[in-house]
């Protein structure tokens, strides 16, 4: 992540919501200037795996600041990028999220680590977006490859 981030461009907004047993929205989403980078460094550098995962009521959460983000740049292109392993043994559950998903037409890039690819396809699938196994690629290359074509 602090590695894809070089790779935004001053007119992109970007936020961050992390997710474990509980959801927390850890940066809100703004326009990428220097202040916003250095939230979002701060954040990531602060992340930790640890406790559940929530993964669709991050998913959730997330396209609710994308959304609200929206009605103040009308002519934004959200993307959600999901960095995960693709388990999720809290929360809500991927029928709960897909009606949503679909319905917003948000692509949702999903990037597994040591993950379940075949539950990050189906999430990816919903709005034509891609799956990454970070395992077989050089995440950081890709993370920020992505972040400059989509954002």
């Amino acid at each position: 992540l602090l590695e894809g981030f070089n790779f935004i461009g001053q007119e992109n907004y970007i936020g961050m919501t992390s997710f474990s047993t509980e959801v927390n929205r850890l940066v809100k989403i703004e326009q990428f200037n220097r202040m916003q980078q250095s939230l979002l460094n701060e954040a990531t550098r602060g992340l930790s795996a640890g406790g559940g995962t929530a993964m669709y009521d991050g998913i959730a959460v997330s396209l609710q600041m994308l959304v609200e983000a929206k009605a103040k740049v009308p002519n934004g292109k959200p993307v959600l990028i999901v960095l995960t392993d693709g388990e999720s043994n809290e929360g809500m559950g991927f029928s709960a999220v897909r009606g949503t998903v679909r319905g917003l037409k948000i692509p949702i890039y999903t990037i597994g680590y040591n993950a379940n690819i075949g539950a990050l396809k189906a999430l990816s699938s919903i709005n034509e977006a891609a799956t990454i196994n970070a395992q077989n690629e050089n995440i950081a290359y890709v993370l920020g490859s992505l972040l400059n074509a989509q954002l």
